[in-house]
Parts: structure tokens; sequence; C-alpha cells
């Protein structure tokens, strides 16, 4: 028996802060702004002098008050043994995590089980495989959905955080003091409740049978199930003016989901002299369902017990339930002639219930081939060659991801109204059917050398890859007048699109003396291209980005800056010239945004590319790509005596991204806070800038999106550090140990980036909607339960013990 534990503690922080307006700095900013607006607005009471409601002994720096320092902590314990007839491993989990924000979220705690055994007479094998794992998860709450981080940053600083005169304790701005619609993050994550549960149950058990010697069926059964309780309550609370319940709400849903999965595998292996043959052939059932239901009610009171039946207001229960099934018939050969030349074969022919009976069938071949050339005799005369492979490749893979049912329509049988003072019963259609929706087809290419130099001391990789999705499966929006919402816009077989590049790994290895090192490198390159788009091959997207055939999927998109307006006499010799009597907005002044005129329209509407005296729509243009031109990475490895250090670092280049938190902290017209770099704005003693001035509502519409906002995405990250030491052999043995492993990690330590936001590693909202900075999740998946928050800088410190 083999028993293992490991263990690890560490520290999280958000390592960067945006500069923002103190209070004495955002009282100027704010005031000047209103003395800008025509007609010009009074000064608020809380930023007023002369007021009695002056703030002047408050100066909140809401980053310091909301960032602290999160916990991690993982305990790994694995026992494991056997022997010729049968083996086991079993390991037990459990990782706690606490979020780097003030108040009840983010948290995540899970634990498992995991237990496997293999056994083994004569011609016969089977096995089991049994995991369990439980998730305790508490969310960042706010009162909108999304990130919070926005409003942390923009904050005013003359809000405190804590006012034990309120409801709820907190701080909240009043709109005629303040004139800010500030909302307190803090106070939201305090109060609210948001969270999860989540109990996961994976199991599989196989039973193989040899047959003949060479040929072996094998049978596997699986089966997963979650079930889940997503919990929310919002009690009474009163953060201020847009901020206010006074009825105390529930949301609880309840469900599970699980999938059934049968398959059965032949598969014959032989070796024929200089042949080595190896085949499979199979199939494979899948079944999944999901059934949740969902309890709303409201009305509680104080002191609160949230559950369903203490509402007294509003109770209500839905239910949903789906279905869908994939069955599958595959098949796979791999063939080797003398160790040199190299072919497999595949292919797979699968029906899905995602599709109409017409729709349900894809089928998906692939095809790869190798050459080893450093085993041809030619090749012996150059005897550094460890290795010398070529291999290329076609493959066709298939994608069916789409919710079910999409290709029926949805009706609600309970959409009555009234006439005549009398109910009358009625039906309307939710969701658009799309029945001749199909299979996503994914076409790959690969083309590629392996080669091994010097005992393979020398590695070296080289690719390239074209891949073409095909029919992609994707919501098409829909005018919102036809009653169905944007986010329930049907499924279309609506895009083409191919990426193309080269990758490039390289690596060294080598012992000297007591003294172990390796170095490894990859570079990627991307180049993307939209093919078609489906139904017209109409743009998608109309705002910050825009998808058109020929280019880019979500290349960024706005208007072209032009410096600042200097004196009212350059703005009028434009509205002079200008065909409506205007060049740009209403109210354009002097340190207001000019904005190019790139582009007009005839008299039978077609654009130009000439200017026509008038800043409109039609003056957008593509800005820049979303898409890194290139991902690279590097990593090493040294070991002296009982001594390890490894290293990695992690980077794009050439890509730009929309920075949305910037654009909302210098819009330079509201009443939120403003960022630093205000304090450089246009004013008549201040031109030499390239910041517009500050004005309410910003007539002149600088704020827009336009390539203002873009910055460059390029950004080298130390992604981990670890040291470690491990105990001698000669005194592990005297402590009847196989290991004792020490050790310190730190994650995320340096990003080097000119990018002025938090982080410029962030997920992009969907496949159109790319690199525009919100301040949302770097994964939306996986870091869910981080709430929004930038990439933590994290220090750890561990042990490997092993018995």
């Amino acid at each position: 028996m083999k028993v293992d534990y490991s263990f690890y503690h560490g520290w999280q922080n958000i390592a960067k802060r945006l500069e923002v307006a103190n209070r004495e700095e955002y009282q100027m900013l704010v005031n000047e702004a209103s003395a800008n607006a025509e007609p010009a607005l009074a000064k608020k009471p809380a930023n007023d002098s002369d007021s009695p409601l002056f703030v002047n002994n408050i100066d909140t720096d809401w980053q310091k008050e909301a960032f602290k320092t999160g916990k991690i902590q993982e305990h790994t314990l694995g026992v494991s043994g056997g022997n010729e007839t049968v083996t086991y491993n079993v390991s037990l989990n459990y990782f706690d995590h606490t979020g780097t924000i003030v108040g009840s979220g983010p948290g995540y705690t899970r634990y498992g089980l995991r237990v496997n055994t293999d056994f083994k007479h004569q011609r016969f094998k089977f096995g089991e495989s049994l995991g369990f794992t439980g998730v305790d998860q508490n969310f960042m709450t706010f009162v909108h959905d999304g990130t919070p981080l926005g409003y942390i940053v923009g904050a005013i600083p003359t809000l405190p955080v804590y006012d034990n005169t309120t409801k709820n304790g907190f701080g909240s701005a009043s709109q005629t003091i303040h004139g800010s619609y500030t909302a307190n993050a803090i106070g939201f994550n305090s109060t609210l409740q948001s969270k999860t549960d989540r109990n996961r149950l994976i199991g599989n058990i196989y039973g193989e049978y040899a047959i003949l010697e060479d040929l072996k069926f094998r049978l596997s059964l699986g089966y997963e199930r979650t079930d889940w309780r997503d919990f929310n309550f919002q009690p009474k609370y009163d953060f201020g003016w847009f901020y206010v319940n006074n009825i105390a709400k529930m949301n609880d849903w309840r469900g599970y989901g699980y999938t059934g999965t049968i398959e059965g595998t032949l598969s014959y292996d032989k070796i024929i002299g200089k042949n080595i043959i190896s085949a499979i052939a199979g199939y494979s059932v899948l079944q999944s369902a999901i059934s949740r239901v969902q309890a709303h009610a409201e009305g509680f009171s104080e002191p609160y017990f949230p559950v369903l039946s203490n509402g007294t207001s509003g109770i209500s229960v839905t239910g949903y339930e789906e279905e869908n099934r994939l069955l599958s018939y595959f098949g796979r050969v791999n063939y080797s002639f003398n160790d040199k030349y190299l072919l497999t074969a595949t292919i797979r022919r699968d029906a899905s219930s995602r599709f109409s009976r017409q729709n349900r069938w894809g089928t998906f071949p692939s095809l790869a081939l190798g050459w080893k050339m450093h085993n041809e005799r030619f090749m012996k005369a150059l005897p550094f060659i460890s290795q010398f492979k070529l291999r290329a490749s076609y493959g066709l893979l298939g994608n069916q991801e789409i919710p079910s049912y999409q290709y029926e329509a949805v009706i609600n049988p309970y959409a009555h109204a009234v006439f005549g003072n009398q109910l009358a019963p009625g039906a309307t259609q939710l969701e658009f059917a799309t029945p001749d929706i199909k299979w996503e087809s994914r076409e790959s290419h690969n083309i590629g050398l392996d080669a091994g130099f010097l005992g393979n001391k020398i590695t070296l990789t080289v690719e390239y890859y074209q891949n073409t999705s095909k029919d992609m499966l994707l919501r098409v929006r829909i005018p919102e007048s036809t009653g169905v919402y944007n986010w329930k816009s049907p499924f279309v077989n609506g895009a083409s699109v191919e990426n193309s590049g080269w990758e490039f790994q390289a690596g060294y290895k080598n012992t000297s003396g007591g003294l172990t090192y390796g170095f490894n490198a990859y570079l990627t390159t991307l180049k993307n291209k939209v093919l078609s788009l489906g139904y017209g091959d109409q743009p998608i997207g109309d705002g910050i980005t825009r998808t058109e055939v020929g280019g880019e999927v979500g290349a960024l998109y706005g208007w072209v800056t032009d410096g600042l307006f200097q004196t009212q006499d350059e703005i009028d010799q434009l509205n002079r010239k200008s065909p409506i009597g205007r060049y740009q907005e209403v109210l354009t002044r002097p340190g207001d945004i000019r904005f190019k005129d790139i582009n007009g329209r005839d008299a039978n509407g077609k654009l130009t590319g000439k200017p026509d005296g008038k800043i409109d729509d039609d003056d957008r243009t593509f800005l820049g790509s979303a898409i890194p031109d290139v991902s690279f990475g590097i990593s090493a490895n040294l070991a002296f005596k009982a001594f390890d250090l490894s290293v990695m670092a992690s980077g794009v280049s050439g890509n730009l991204i929309y920075n949305g938190l910037r654009a909302s902290l210098e819009y330079g017209g509201g009443w939120d806070n403003y960022a630093k770099n205000s304090l450089n704005r246009w004013t008549p003693a201040n031109t030499d800038t390239e910041v517009p001035r500050v004005v309410m509502f910003d007539p002149n519409k600088n704020n827009r999106a336009s390539a203002r906002w873009l910055e460059k995405g390029d950004y080298l990250r130390i992604t981990t550090v670890q040291l470690g030491y491990s105990l001698p052999k000669k005194v592990l043995s005297k402590l009847k140990m196989s290991r004792l492993r020490v050790y310190v990690s730190g994650q995320n330590l340096l990003t080097l980036t000119g990018y002025t936001g938090f982080d410029p590693d962030f997920g992009n909202d969907g496949l159109f909607n790319r690199a525009i900075d919100q301040g949302l999740a770097p994964n939306r998946n996986f870091n869910a339960y981080a709430g929004g928050l930038p990439n933590p800088r994290s220090f750890m410190a561990g042990v490997q013990l092993g018995f």
C-alpha cells in the first residue's frame, strides 16, 4: 500500500489599482462639468462649500476599502496498492477559497472522493470508477446582472462605506445631495445572498474480454448525475435613489441533471513482420436530461427565515424539463510499416436529437499520415539527428452543443387577455423555430515536423494549421418587436470562419554535474477570416465590434478621432461647410473631440468613402483587431541536488482592447467619480492636451465608441514561480517515507503591459463581442465564482508526503 498526502495554503490579492480622483479633485471636476453645461447647472450640496451639506470630512478610497486578501487551501489524500490480480486507488480532496472582495462573496468550497479498482483474471478484466464532488459556493452579489467592479472604481469619494444611520448600515448616495447614482457595491455584497450547492456523482463500470489474443471486446456503462440548489435572497434595503427594495424577495431553484452512456468496442492489435496494425470499431449511446423547479416568494418579515412558506405574496412555482440523446458509430485504424510509415484513419457517424429528423445525422472522417525519416538508412549519416518526423492530417469534427428543441417552436398556452371585462384564453409564441438547423462542422488541415537532436537534448516542432468552422451554430438577433428577447433569438447555421497560422515549439534539456535543467518555449500565430455569415451575409454587431465577411470576427469598430477643437471659429467654419449646417452634434464647443469625416453617401444612398461634411454613423470604421496575432510562452526547470525551481511565463501580442472601464471613468459628463487623468482635461488655460473638457451629459458625445478607448493588449506575464526542496532518499528511508517535498510558489507575480486597465487577460462576451473590458471575469465558466474580478496575485506554501 502507498499513501500520498499533499497540502498547500496561499494568499491572494488584486495587485493593481486604477487611479481616480480624491475628494477635492472630484468636487472640483464635477463642479466644473456642471458650470460647463448649457445652461449651467447648480452645484450639488455635497460639493458646494457654501452649503451646510458640503462634504469635507469624507474621502473614501473605494478600491482600498473593497479589495481584501483572499485565502486558498487544498488538501489531497491518496491511498493506492494492489497485486497482479487487483489494483485500487482511493483519493480524498478538499479545496477552499475565499475571494478578494469584502462581503459575503465570492467563496468556493469543494470536497471530493474518488475510488478506482481494476480486476484481472485470465482473459477477463473489469473495473469501476466512482467519484463524488460536493460544492458550496457564494457569489459576489449586486443589484444588477454582471460585475460590481465598475461601481467600486467609479464610486464617489464623498460617500462613506458605512453609515449607522441608514437601514442597512451602509452609506447611500442621494441624487439631490450628491448628484451621483453611486451604488454601494460593498453594501450590496454584504447584504444580499446568492449561493449554490452542487452534488455530483460520476460512476463508470467496464468489462473487457479477450476473445482471441489479438481481439478484445469491451463494454462500459457510465452514469453522471448532478443535483443542485441555487438560492438568492434580497432583504429590504435602502442604498439610496435607484437602489431601494421595500419587499424582501427570494428565488429558490432546485433540480438535477444526468447523463447515461453505453459504449461497446471491438479492438484488434496485431504485429505481422514489419507491420503493426491496431484497429477499433464501436458504438455509443448517450442520454442526458435536466429537470428543475423554480420557486419565488415575497413579503418576508424580519427576522428573516427565507423559505417558500414564509412568503406572504408573489408566491409562484415553475418547472422545466428537457432530454436529448446522441447515438454514435465509430471506427479507427492505426498502421505502421517498419516503424517508418504511419497511417491513422478514423470515421464517426453521429445522430443528435438536438436536430430535426432530416438533419439528425452527421459523418466526420479524419486521416493522418506520418514519416519517420530518422529511421531511413540515408539518415544514418547524420548521427546528431535523433528524430525527424514529417506528418500531415485532415479531419472533420462535429458540434451539436446547443439547447434542446431549437428546431421546434415554444408556445406559452397561458397568455390570456381581458376583452370586454372578460378573461379570454390565448397563447403566444415565446421562441421562433429554426427547423433547418444542422450539425456545425470544423474542417482541420495540419502539416508538421517533429525533430530531435543530440539524443533529443534539443527538440523542435513546427506546424502549419488551417481550421475552418462551417455552418456555425449561433444566435442571430431579430427585432424585439417580434416579442423575442435577444438572449432568446433563434439558433441558425449562421457563419463560416477560418483560422490559420503557425505553431512553433522548442526545448532543451541537459544534465551537468549535479545540475539538471531544461527550457521549453512555444509561439503560435493566428489569422482569422470570416468566410460567410449566412442569410445574405449581413454584418453582425453595430456597436463597439462588428463582424463582416472578409474581415475578422469581432473587429473593433467606431469613430476616428482628430484631436480637440481649440476655438469656436474652428467649429463655426466646419458648420458653415456642412450640408446640414453642423459638422458634429449640437453644442460642440472648444475642448470637445473632433471626429474624422471619412464617409458619405451618393444620391442613390451608397457609401462613397469620401467626406460629406458631417459626422454620423456612416463615419464609423474598423479600428483594429481584437484577436492577438501571436501567443507565446516559456518555461524553465532547474534541479540541483535536493532543490528544484520552475518558472513559467506567457503572453500575447498584436491585439487591441476596448477599455470600457477607462471610458466610464473618463466620461467627463456625470456625477460619478473621475479618472485621475481627467485632471489634465482641456481648459482655456490648458490647451496642450488630448483629454477633452468635462461637461455634464457630454453633448458632443466625446465618450462614444472611438479609437480614443483602444489600447494595445500586449502583455508578458510571469504565471508561475515555484521553489521546492525534497528530502534526500537516505533520510527518507530512515523515516520509512517515499517522499517529502516542501515548496513555495507564486502565481501571476508580474505582468508587463502598457494596458491601463486591471488586467489585459479577460473573457469575451460570446463569439462576436470581443476585447471589450468592462471588468468581467478572466474566464466566465471556470472562474465564475470569482464574480468578475481580475486575475489575482497568489502566494502559496505547500508540502507533499509519500509513505
